[in-house]
């Protein structure tokens, strides 16, 4: 049993007995409104250039574009427009920075995956955008203490896997509390929200009560535009010729017990 590369994906696939399961997380990028560098209307129309579709296509390891913030092993059933797409000419007359900062935890995959938004900013809002990447926790440390902020407006890239396979682990980082947010903002009511939702998570009467919820903080996170969720991930295994059976759930944890 080994965990593959993303980017040798397609290679072991013809190797081996590929192995393909959903994982409960989502990659995504946000804007970091604690310099009080960018406003609603910019953000959306710098949101919209990221061009998911080439982005999936690009990496392997993606489980498929991103609609809404949730992973679709749950069901939201809340509408999204974050697949919206332009090409900029429209955007002319907004206030937009002629520069901002993408900065990103460094491996080939991010790499890859920064340079085509680069590219599309620059292309479709003649924004120049600076590539910033930094080891993993180089990286948090940067982001936790503000060390990208600067003149340059701050886009940054990060993963949200679930902690807990249920719907209110999909949101739990949206709590004011949660550290590991590093945007600086957070849902209007979204505590008294998560905390209500926290309560009715094995309670079957309620479920509508758990859709109003979802739909209400998916709509937040779709109008404010802080957050730019991508795609979902899935996690990629390879299986020797012999392995006849092998179980694992959406939050990574391997079932020895039941994998022979």
């Amino acid at each position: 049993l080994t965990k593959i590369n993303p980017l040798e994906l397609s290679y072991w696939k013809t190797k081996g007995k590929g192995v393909e399961l959903p994982y409960a997380g989502t990659y995504y990028f946000a804007f970091d409104m604690r310099q009080g560098k960018w406003n609603s209307e910019n953000r959306s129309h710098i949101a919209k250039q990221i061009d998911k579709f080439s982005i999936v296509k690009s990496v392997d390891s993606a489980g498929g574009v991103a609609e809404n913030w949730m992973s679709p092993i749950f069901s939201s059933g809340a509408p999204s427009s974050l697949l919206e797409r332009s090409d900029g000419r429209s955007f002319r007359s907004v206030s937009l920075p002629s520069q901002m900062k993408l900065v990103f935890d460094s491996n080939s995959r991010n790499q890859i995956v920064a340079e085509i938004v680069q590219r599309d900013i620059k292309k479709n809002l003649n924004i120049d955008v600076e590539l910033v990447s930094r080891d993993w926790k180089s990286y948090l440390h940067a982001l936790m203490s503000g060390a990208f902020e600067g003149q340059k407006p701050v886009l940054y890239r990060m993963g949200w896997l679930c902690p807990l396979l249920n719907v209110y682990g999909c949101f739990l980082m949206f709590h004011s509390k949660n550290k590991n947010n590093y945007s600086g903002w957070v849902p209007p009511n979204g505590d008294g929200l998560l905390s209500e939702l926290s309560n009715i998570i094995d309670d079957k009467k309620n479920l509508k009560r758990q859709k109003e919820i979802v739909a209400t903080l998916e709509g937040l996170i779709a109008t404010e535009r802080v957050f730019v969720p991508v795609y979902f991930y899935t996690q990629q295994f390879f299986l020797s010729q012999n392995a006849a059976r092998f179980t694992a759930n959406a939050l990574g944890q391997i079932f020895l017990d039941y994998s022979y």
